[in-house]
């Protein structure tokens, strides 16, 4: 997980990042210059696959 993240951190270069509890659980914010909305998805596809537990 940490590697992946890694790498998302490396693509996007994030402004700010803030790791924080939601819900319980660890959850990572990142805040990055966007733009156009077309690049949220080859950005973030790799973490969709991490299995994150939905209320």
């Amino acid at each position: 997980m940490s590697k992946m993240i890694e790498e998302v951190v490396e693509q996007l270069r994030p402004e700010a990042s803030y790791v924080t509890l939601q819900d319980g659980r660890r959850t990572c914010l990142m805040v990055f210059d966007m733009q156009e909305s077309a690049q949220v998805p080859p950005l973030l596809d790799p973490l969709s696959h991490t299995g994150p537990k939905t209320p």
